[in-house]
């Protein structure tokens, strides 16, 4: 965040991955246009194509939660709250 602080905003684009789950084309198309360039149509078709032949949950759905990996709520919130809150990504808890 420090390097991102001291550089021109327009070097970044946060795409926020609910966002991008549920919409990926879009997705890619504001990532182009933000860096202004153009998405090129065999680009667009691939990336259309492996969205239709990949959709969400096709191999079934994977669930994570704090507890498998040994973290708890209060873990994450010391060690990303600051990230959290500044995208607001989700509310930070204690």
């Amino acid at each position: 965040m420090a390097v991102r602080d001291r550089s021109e905003a327009e070097r970044f684009i946060d795409i926020d991955y609910r966002e991008f789950v549920a919409d990926p084309m879009r997705a890619a198309e504001s990532i182009y246009r933000h860096f202004d360039l153009e998405l090129p149509a065999d680009a667009r078709q691939a990336l259309t194509d492996h969205v239709s032949n990949h959709p969400r949950g096709k191999h079934g759905a994977h669930e994570y939660t704090l507890d498998q990996y040994g973290l708890t709520p209060h873990a994450v919130s010391s060690r990303l709250g600051e990230y959290i809150e500044r995208f607001k990504l989700l509310p930070a808890r204690d």
